[in-house]
């Protein structure tokens, strides 16, 4: 597996677990019962967010796919271990507060910590693109 195949899946990844949290919070199922009309519309402003935000980042790495140069996959690679880490890092640090929020659903992690481990084997140990 070349650097660019990582990179092509961890962009198919990037935009799957974004539409999964895009339609789980349109869904409703992260707001808590009783929230008011308010909180239901600024859910839906932030999920829109986030989707067009992981949509960008499907995108830039799709397009890093296509670079000749294995020092500079590489760097994209570092990149996506730093975004990845920060997601994760996020998603654990919501869970541990005291409040309503349960966290992201188990597939989003797990496509979270497939890209984390991808991006973290291609950085190391592969060599071609």
């Amino acid at each position: 597996m070349g650097i660019a195949t990582i990179l092509r899946i961890c962009a198919t990844l990037h935009i799957l677990m974004m539409v999964g949290l895009y339609l789980s919070i349109m869904g409703g199922s992260w707001l808590p019962d009783g929230a008011s009309a308010n909180h239901t519309a600024t859910a839906e402003i932030l999920a829109i967010m986030i989707l067009s935000h992981a949509i960008g980042v499907g995108v830039i790495l799709g397009l890093a796919s296509t670079l000749k140069d294995v020092a500079s996959a590489r760097v994209v690679l570092l990149g996506e271990i730093i975004f990845a880490t920060c997601m994760l890092g996020a998603f654990i640090f919501a869970n541990l507060q005291d409040s309503w929020y349960d966290g992201p659903p188990i597939p989003v992690l797990a496509m979270i910590v497939v890209c984390l481990l991808l991006s973290t084997y291609g950085r190391l140990k592969v060599t071609r693109m």
